[in-house]
C-alpha cells in the first residue's frame, strides 16, 4: 500500500551551505524507487509515495539520508512524517490561535521524543518572549519577533533535546500537508 511522505532536511541551502539542488533531491529520492516525488521551494522538503508495510518512517529517513551522502558527499538530517502525521502535528499546535501571524510560528520536527528531563534543560524564561511547547515528538514555537530575532534556535533546541531537528514555519507545514494530502 502506498502512502505519501514528506521528507524534511535540516539546513539545506541556507546561508549557502549543504548546497542540494531540488532537481538532484528529486532524482535521488526516485533513485531509491519511490514514487510521486515532488518538491516544495528550495529548503529540502520533499514529498513522496512509499510502501508503507515495508519501510518505517525511521527507515525512510535512513535510505534518504544514505543516498544524499552517496550522491553529494552531504551528511544532511532527514526527518520523515506521512501525511496523516503531518495533519496530527498541525492538529496538536499549542498555538492554535488565529491572532497570530503563522510566519512567525515554527514547528520544529523532532527524531524523537525527548525525554522530560531534556524537555526541563530549554528554560523558557531565557527567550521571553518567544513561548514554545514540547508535544511528543514536535517543538512548538511562537516567535513574535520573528525568527531572524530569536535566541531560540534550532542548534538550541538539539543541544539541549539530545535529537536532531528542523524547523518549517507553519505557513510551510500547512503547504507541505496540502501537498501530500
Amino acid at each position: 500500500m502506498q502512502q505519501r511522505h514528506v521528507a524534511l532536511l535540516r539546513a539545506v541551502n541556507v546561508g549557502g551551505r549543504n548546497r542540494l539542488p531540488m532537481s538532484d533531491l528529486r532524482a535521488i529520492v526516485e533513485g531509491l524507487g519511490h514514487i510521486e516525488v515532488e518538491t516544495y521551494i528550495q529548503s529540502g522538503n520533499v514529498m513522496f509515495c512509499a510502501d508503507a508495510r515495508r519501510a518505517t518512517n525511521e527507515q525512510l529517513a535512513a535510505g534518504i539520508h544514505h543516498a544524499i551522502a552517496i550522491a553529494t558527499g552531504l551528511d544532511i538530517a532527514v526527518l520523515v512524517r506521512s501525511g496523516a502525521e503531518l495533519a496530527d502535528a498541525v492538529r496538536a499546535n499549542p498555538f492554535a490561535d488565529p491572532n497570530l501571524e503563522p510566519s512567525k510560528l515554527m514547528v520544529h520536527f523532532l527524531q524523537a521524543i525527548p525525554s522530560a528531563e531534556a524537555i526541563a534543560r530549554l528554560e523558557p524564561d531565557r527567550f521571553a518572549p518567544d513561548r514554545f511547547e514540547v508535544v511528543a515528538d514536535h517543538l512548538y514555537a511562537y516567535l513574535p519577533n520573528g525568527q531572524g530575532r530569536s535566541k531560540f534556535t534550532n542548534d538550541y533546541i538539539e543541544r539541549r533535546l539530545a535529537v536532531a531537528a528542523t524547523a518549517r514555519n507553519l505557513n510551510t507545514v500547512l503547504q507541505l500537508l496540502h501537498l501530500v494530502s
